[in-house]
């Protein structure tokens, strides 16, 4: 697998490393459906039990563009794997890319924050929009206003 031939090479050139990986190619939730066919991969369910093998070391930057009201079961089913997998991951709230802040991310930090295999969140932006700040100063308070709940 690619991931751990490239954990191997990174470890070799800088053992004290910590290797952050994207959730979605490792994520039965995700990703890794059956069914699914990935050309570049070379077939349909390729990337089923993908996650097998990777070293619990690795940090998961889990991000998902999901609804909380229509995908929670498969939200916390993604949180879960991680957790029972002995992993930790940071939580990237939703899409960041588009021309509004997704109303979703609040629900699901507040997922977030009840799996204890999640050691914070973060803030990335995919697209090409210019003005990412009133979207960074959202999510700080989003953030900020979900840390002080109980």
């Amino acid at each position: 697998m690619i991931a751990q031939y490239s954990y191997k090479e990174i470890k070799r050139i800088a053992p004290q490393a910590q290797i952050y990986m994207w959730n979605d190619m490792f994520d039965p939730y995700s990703n890794c459906l059956p069914g699914r066919y990935y050309y570049m991969i070379k077939g349909k369910n390729s990337l089923c039990e993908s996650w097998h093998g990777l070293p619990k070391d690795i940090i998961i930057m889990r991000w998902s563009p999901d609804n909380v009201k229509t995908k929670r079961q498969a939200l916390i089913g993604s949180m879960e794997h991680w957790r029972k997998l002995g992993m930790k991951f940071v939580e990237f709230p939703g899409y960041f890319d588009a021309q509004q802040f997704n109303p979703h991310s609040e629900g699901i930090l507040e997922l977030a924050k009840k799996n204890p295999a999640c050691i914070g969140a973060a803030f990335a932006q995919w697209g090409s929009i210019n003005n990412y700040k009133p979207h960074f100063e959202t999510f700080i308070k989003v953030v900020d206003k979900v840390e002080k709940q109980k």
